[in-house]
């Protein structure tokens, strides 16, 4: 039951799963001023997380769809580059319609990757031991996510909420580069 999951991308995928955790939990911490001031706005707070919510939903079919019709390697990587994005956004958010919009891309890239991710573990080994590589694909990123926040809290109280968030995008740069190593035929 092991042998089949331990070949070159299975592996990869795993690790690029993991650093997607890491980057998920890394860009949850940090408060940028503007979202410190939303604080005393419960409906414009409501919004956005409504915003993330139903981007999330609606991105789910899209990221099937270009798992089974498209490139993988481009989803996949597309997917990253829109999350490097809305981590330069959160960054940089400066006005309420800044956040919303970025909020949404975010669930966009959430539900993208959520999607593409597993779809590629799938991919990746031979269906014998499919059970056994969706419980380490699952469980593996699981070790690194608290990892995760302690790291952009540290960038956080150290530096400031936009060190926290551009470490993200530079953190982002392993997923990216690990999938272009993965083969999908």
């Amino acid at each position: 039951w092991l042998l089949p999951m331990l070949n070159r991308n299975f592996i990869l995928i795993i690790l690029i799963q993991t650093a997607h955790s890491l980057t998920s939990e890394m860009i949850k911490i940090p408060v940028s001023p503007l979202a410190k001031s939303l604080g005393i706005s419960a409906f414009v707070i409501g919004i956005c997380a409504s915003l993330y919510t139903g981007t999330t939903i609606l991105a789910r079919p899209f990221a099937g769809y270009g798992m089974d019709k498209l490139n993988k390697k481009t989803v996949i990587i597309g997917a990253f580059v829109l999350k490097m994005l809305v981590s330069v956004m959160y960054a940089f958010t400066g006005n309420v319609y800044m956040y919303a919009l970025s909020r949404g891309i975010h669930g966009f890239t959430f539900a993208l990757l959520g999607t593409a991710l597993p779809a590629a573990i799938a991919a990746a080994v031979d269906k014998k031991s499919m059970g056994m590589a969706l419980g380490i694909f699952l469980a593996f990123p699981k070790f690194v996510s608290s990892w995760g926040a302690k790291i952009s809290m540290t960038l956080y109280t150290t530096y400031n909420f936009r060190t926290a968030y551009l470490s993200v995008v530079l953190v982002m740069l392993i997923p990216i580069l690990l999938t272009l190593f993965v083969k999908f035929d």
